[in-house]
């Protein structure tokens, strides 16, 4: 995923720490019940959680870091059930407000315009 897009991101995500995101965390006991936006958002937690690692060797890292926008894009792709999952979606997309969302929107503010409308 070597688009232009992802790399500032890319440069900008392996120099945050990990804690950054605690507030959001979720139970890992996984629920019956789970969605499978929340399913991912546990992969993206724990890739991230491994990109940040100081033993990850910049290899390592940029492969997790890889990994974080390969399931970024995957929940994109899924419509949310509920506030949590529209919440996990913007987590990971803003890597916890980090980042901004892209100039011109994106489908996670096209999938709130939808549920507001």
């Amino acid at each position: 995923m070597a688009d232009s897009q992802y790399m500032p991101r890319r440069a900008l995500l392996k120099g945050l720490p990990a804690a950054a995101g605690a507030a959001l965390a979720l139970p890992k006991a996984a629920d019956a019940s789970e969605s499978p936006i929340i399913g991912l958002f546990r992969e993206w937690e724990e890739a991230r959680a491994f990109a940040d690692l100081e033993a990850t060797s910049e290899e390592e890292s940029n492969a997790a870091l890889d990994r974080m926008i390969l399931i970024e894009n995957q929940m994109l792709d899924l419509p949310s059930r509920d506030i949590l999952d529209l919440a996990a979606k913007t987590a990971a997309f803003t890597s916890f407000g980090d980042f901004g969302f892209p100039e011109g929107g994106c489908r996670i503010m096209s999938e709130i315009r939808q549920l507001l409308a």
